[in-house]
């Protein structure tokens, strides 16, 4: 049985939890893992909670929002989105200093869809604060493998975003998406990614504002 395939079919067949929500809570946490998580859920929200050092993971999800979260130094990234999903809003929510991306969505490695083609649709990002070391929304919508399924039309919209390093948006096999009235500020490149006599670093050479391929 290959990895993730009952959790795959699940999603498929919709027998996801309905109307779950996770409101107004306080999280601390010294976890590199998730803090919350939220999977295979329909129908649901995720609102107004606070996590300090901790990572919100949303798992295949239908037809949720993602609201109101304020999430302070994340070890890894601050909201992780696991494809495929459909039908989330992830909006107003305020990403602080996260170590690696402030919001990120991808395929899972032990949920391999290959063959299986579910598309990710109606996905729409706006409205975030998001400051962050690496990008500020993150996107591979197949991993390098389209029979994963689709990323299709995503909204990226409103969202400022502040970074001392990469893009402020960055994005890879995903079709037809639409970027609209983000603010992103780069601040200039880590000084730790320096090279050698001061030189600037790969990094340095390859941030941009957007990036998509």
């Amino acid at each position: 049985v290959a990895a993730g395939a009952e959790t795959l079919a699940a999603y498929s067949a919709g027998m996801l939890s309905r109307g779950n929500r996770i409101l107004r809570n306080t999280v601390t946490s010294r976890f590199v893992g998730d803090s919350i998580a939220f999977a295979l859920q329909t129908e649901g929200e995720v609102r107004d909670n606070s996590l300090a050092t901790g990572l919100m993971a949303l798992y295949m999800v239908r037809d949720v929002t993602c609201a109101g979260n304020i999430i302070t130094d994340s070890p890894t990234n601050g909201i992780f989105i696991s494809l495929p999903s459909t039908d989330l809003t992830v909006t107003e929510n305020t990403v602080v200093n996260s170590a690696f991306s402030a919001i990120v969505a991808k395929t899972q490695v032990e949920h391999d869809a290959a063959g299986l083609a579910l598309d990710s649709v109606g996905i729409v990002i706006e409205d975030n604060t998001l400051t962050t070391a690496l990008f500020g929304i993150e996107i591979d919508g197949t991993a390098g493998d389209p029979s994963q399924g689709r990323f299709v039309e995503p909204t990226i919209r409103g969202n400022t975003i502040e970074m001392d390093d990469f893009a402020g948006v960055y994005m890879v096999r995903v079709d037809a998406p639409t970027l609209e009235e983000n603010i992103i500020t780069f601040t200039g490149a880590d000084a730790s990614r320096r090279g050698v006599d001061d030189l600037p670093a790969i990094a340095d050479m390859l941030s941009a504002g957007v990036y998509i391929d």
